[in-house]
């Protein structure tokens, strides 16, 4: 099945060997290895069909999703399901009581509408959630296709911005959050700079003067260079921070991205969640927690 096919560490060129072993020499049995016995994994054991860190990607994936826990009041268990049909099942939160939303067809004078409504509010009326409202799918995706072109008007700050922010986030290392603010700083430095040589290049006397300062200045660009360089190292070493900026930079730097028409895929990489307002409201939070504000009825 397909979960076999995507655990199969054979696939990213690994080999686990003692995966099964025999029980009885006399009968042949051969059972399943639980922890009986050592396992071994060897490593680049042959050539690989996939990229290991995509295999990586498909484990953490999993991962994620099967930890989920459950959003309705009527299943069995604690344990959730994942639905990835549709990316905003996994987004809409409802502002006023935190249940997420779900997606629901409404059919009226033979019209058939497709809605988005707080579990909550659909499965005890307004016994707990009194002012969440209902929104259309159509005007719904409108106002996040409006709030996200609007969010990377200027593509090359927006796209530090939140790659330095999510890599706080996942690292929670405070010199990775600083990456931003030190490219701003060394930018500013550069235009010092270039301010200073015109102005030696004018200067008819003592130049001496002008000449430490630019000294200053370049000394201080060099620092930064040197933070910012391993600032970076430590992002591309942690697999999980490297492999979601890639993603999202490949995103933000394809030229054909306009945000004219919603894309279930762009709002999976972009967004972390929505907040439904009772006003009629969206928030949306990117990823790297800058936040969006549009109306969506």
């Amino acid at each position: 099945n397909i979960y076999s096919i995507l655990t199969n560490e054979r696939y990213c060129g690994d080999v686990i060997y003692q995966k099964t072993y025999v029980e009885n020499c006399l009968t042949k049995k051969v059972k399943r290895n639980r922890g009986e016995m050592t396992k071994y994994l060897v490593t680049n054991n042959h050539p690989a069909i996939i990229e290991r860190e995509v295999f990586k990607m498909a484990q953490a994936e999993m991962a994620r999703r099967g930890n989920m826990r459950k959003i309705a009041d009527k299943t069995i268990t604690e344990q959730g399901k994942y639905s990835g049909k549709f990316a905003l099942t996994n987004l809409l939160v409802c502002g006023e009581c935190g249940s997420p939303y779900r997606r629901r067809a409404w059919v009226r004078n033979g019209v058939n509408r497709k809605v988005w409504r707080c579990m909550s509010r659909i499965e005890h009326g307004t016994e707990y959630c009194k002012k969440s409202i209902t929104l259309d799918e159509e005007k719904l995706k409108g106002a996040i296709c409006r709030a996200l072109k609007t969010a990377v008007q200027d593509r090359k700050e927006v796209m530090d911005l939140i790659l330095s922010n999510l890599s706080y986030a996942l690292t929670g290392e405070n010199d990775v959050l600083d990456s931003y603010a030190i490219e701003r700083q060394m930018e500013t430095i550069k235009g010092e700079i270039d301010d200073s040589i015109e102005l030696l290049e004018k200067t008819e006397g003592d130049k001496g003067r002008i000449e430490q300062m630019i000294e200053r200045q370049t000394n201080a660009l060099a620092a930064l260079r040197e933070q910012l360089k391993l600032v970076r190292t430590k992002m591309e070493s942690n697999e999980k921070v490297h492999a979601e900026i890639e993603r999202i930079s490949n995103l933000l730097t394809d030229e054909s991205l306009c945000f004219d028409i919603y894309d279930d895929r762009t709002v999976r990489l972009l967004v972390e969640y929505i907040r439904v307002q009772g006003d009629g409201s969206i928030v949306i939070m990117l990823k790297g927690g800058i936040t969006i504000e549009e109306i969506a009825i």
